[in-house]
């Protein structure tokens, strides 16, 4: 967690298929609470760093905790870096377009 919010730079030491992933998570679970203490850090043998999210009790929140706190969103700990504004990778893009919403 320390890493996160000490180093404005450490987002990009981790691999961009792993913040996608956390990403797409947040957003399909509505989770409003992806702060940087809701992270674990796994230092890899390369140097990279991988993230790990946990604590998911916000996540799928009802109608009115959804109306009421929906302005949560900007406290994304993934939305500090540079690599939030970047376009999901192709690779992402073709595996959101192969989802189905029936399945």
């Amino acid at each position: 967690q320390a890493k996160i919010d000490d180093d404005p730079t450490f987002l990009s030491k981790v691999r961009a298929e792993d913040i996608e992933k956390i990403a797409l998570l947040d957003f399909a679970t509505l989770q409003m609470d992806r702060q940087a203490s809701n992270l674990l850090v796994r230092d890899n043998s390369d140097g990279s760093a991988s993230l790990v999210p946990i604590d998911a009790g916000n996540a799928l929140p009802s109608r009115k905790a959804f109306e009421a706190s929906r302005r949560m969103f900007g406290n994304n700990a993934l939305l500090v870096g540079a690599e939030a504004r970047k376009p999901f990778s192709p690779q992402m893009q073709q595996q959101i377009q192969a989802m189905d919403a029936d399945e």
